[in-house]
């Protein structure tokens, strides 16, 4: 019975991977095929991120809850997920890089998840509302330990898969790479696979334990270093002051980021708080330092962010960072309490990790909906910023609100052109109207080269005081056969290069080198007269004194260092690769 049950369990993990692959490729082809949904972003991203998110947590949850429970708990994921997704996309937020704001909020959804599904998962499990610490924690370190094989899993299947591209393509049989390039084929195999990984993580728990075990040990080996630099950080604060920590402008990130690792190494000792490692005292109590080392860390932390946010009001990065506080100092606070009350054993340790996990659920779903997307914040407080005078037309970030902010910047901004407010209101307007005449922002003031502007632009080193050929100048290059890459100089009016004319094939016609940031061309003339680029010079341009003679047009043309070679009818020439000098 055991097994027709594990059968069932497998096989239906399969299949919500079959159907989530199948979902999320007809979403990829919609998007490239501008169909709906993709014609309705929020729309789109409401979809996508269900279909992401929800069978991860199917594939987790089955087998593991009670059937009622994973029934309820799947339609609720998958609602919470698209809603949240719909918000995101609702927001027309762009993504302007990895720490863009979008980028954190959608990296946010998964974590939020995460947080909420271990929680359900472990009151399921007890049969009760709130699960004891040690069953949340073997459901979470389960969970993470599942995630990070099935990834390397998943990693290692792609890796054979391009070995296997890689060495059919080696004998011209290129179907292997063709159809593994394919979203058809790329997308719902990843999904498959990442289903059997998991479930493959799940069936084999003893190897689960083992791996989690290791993780936890060896992370917290690392606490002691941590407490020594920490430590070591708290005592130089007393002899240099916090002047030097607020200047380097990124102090609140810094000691984010060591309190969430000071947490991270805490619990990773503490486990589930039924075994005490009372052979390597280092470690109990340097557990007991951070414990008590973590509260001034989130304090300082608190004090930089407060400190900016009089300066200079809110941005979306410090919305997130006091939701980041917040949450940390859910866990400084008891982690403090824990240690004066109960010295190294950390008795309450339990009672405030289960409290700190609501909190960070609750403040991610904060920054993740209305209540408190920082984007919102962030222009309701720069806005009121503005009108009210505290700052001064000239000086405001309009850019902010037309294209970091997404629809609440946009509307505001919408808004100021059309109704601005409060003393400054005619400064405001005058200022908008400035900036809408200037070029845009990352935009060049490039018009197409002429005779004129390449006359200007090019200058001649060699002869001195030649003019380069009007045939030259005048020619349309944008609309010239594809060949070697053309020097801007000749295609955009506001480029500069050098150049110089030599005799390169002893014809009595001299050919145009021009020598730009990019590189160096050769021009000549064809049968027919006509200009065109014949040839670069690829090799030594990293050589400092090498583009400082070219670029003078000090230059002398020679044989060849090394002798053409014909090999089979072909003319094959070498290519010279180190900076040599003649020997004398």
């Amino acid at each position: 019975m055991q097994f027709f049950y594990a059968n069932r369990i497998a096989a239906a993990r399969l299949l919500i991977g079959i159907v989530q692959g199948l979902a999320l490729y007809l979403l990829h082809e919609a998007g490239l095929k501008k169909s709906w949904p993709a014609d309705q972003p929020d729309v789109l991203r409401a979809l996508s991120t269900a279909a992401g998110m929800t069978p991860f947590f199917m594939v987790l949850g089955i087998g593991n809850l009670r059937w009622p429970t994973f029934a309820i708990w799947s339609v609720v994921i998958g609602l919470v997920s698209a809603g949240l997704g719909f918000h995101a996309g609702h927001q027309e937020m762009d993504r302007l890089g990895w720490f863009s704001l979008a980028t954190i909020l959608s990296t946010s959804i998964p974590v939020f998840l995460f947080i909420v599904n271990a929680l359900v998962t472990g009151a399921d499990s007890d049969r009760r509302s709130i699960a004891t610490f040690r069953t949340y924690f073997e459901v979470t370190w389960k969970h993470v330990t599942q995630y990070v094989l099935a990834s390397l899993f998943v990693g290692l299947f792609w890796g054979l898969l391009w070995l296997a591209g890689t060495l059919f393509n080696a004998i011209h049989v290129d179907v292997v790479s063709t159809t593994i390039a394919k979203s058809w084929f790329w997308i719902p195999v990843t999904c498959i696979v990442s289903s059997a990984a998991l479930h493959l993580t799940d069936a084999q728990a003893g190897l689960v334990r083992g791996a989690r075990s290791l993780l936890l040990n060896l992370l917290a080996w690392l606490l002691p270093v941590m407490v020594l630099i920490g430590g070591g950080f708290l005592v130089a604060l007393f002899f240099t002051g916090l002047d030097p920590l607020w200047n380097t402008k990124r102090a609140t990130l810094s000691l984010i980021i060591a309190s969430g690792l000071l947490i991270l190494l805490i619990n990773a000792h503490f486990q589930d708080g039924m075994s005490q490692e009372e052979r390597f005292p280092v470690l109990r109590y340097g557990r007991f330092l951070a414990a008590l080392m973590l509260a001034p860390l989130v304090v300082l932390a608190a004090i930089g962010l407060g400190l900016r946010i009089e300066q200079h009001g809110w941005t979306p990065p410090r919305v997130i960072g006091v939701a980041c506080i917040v949450m940390l100092a859910s866990h400084a606070i008891g982690y403090a309490l824990a240690a004066l009350r109960s010295g190294p054993a950390l008795r309450y340790l339990p009672m405030t990790n289960i409290a700190s996990a609501f909190v960070t659920a609750a403040g991610l779903l904060a920054l993740l909906t209305p209540l408190a997307d920082p984007a919102r914040i962030s222009v309701d407080d720069q806005i009121a910023r503005l009108e009210s005078g505290r700052v001064a037309p000239e000086k405001f970030d309009l850019a902010f609100l037309e294209r970091s902010s997404g629809r609440y910047g946009k509307d505001a901004y919408e808004r100021l052109k059309t109704n601005p407010q409060g003393p400054n209101a005619a400064r405001i307007s005058a200022r908008i109207e400035q900036l809408a005449r200037a070029p845009k922002p990352g935009a060049v003031a490039n018009s197409p080269a002429s005779a004129e502007t390449r006359a200007k632009n090019i200058t001649v080193t060699k002869p001195a005081g030649t003019a380069l050929p009007a045939a030259f100048l005048e020619k349309d290059w944008k609309s010239a056969p594809s060949g070697p890459a053309l020097p801007a100089c000749l295609t955009q009016s506001t480029y500069t290069c050098d150049a110089f004319l030599v005799d390169l094939v002893d014809d009595g016609r001299p050919e145009i080198v021009t020598i730009d940031p990019i590189g160096v061309t050769i021009f000549a003339q064809d049968a027919e007269g006509q200009w065109v680029a014949a040839g670069q010079i690829l090799q030594k341009l990293f050589c400092p004194e090498v583009r400082q003679a070219l670029k003078a047009g000090d230059v002398q043309p020679l044989q060849p260092r090394f002798k053409d070679l014909e090999v089979a009818g072909e003319r094959l020439q070498v290519v010279s690769t180190a900076c040599l000098r003649p020997r004398r």
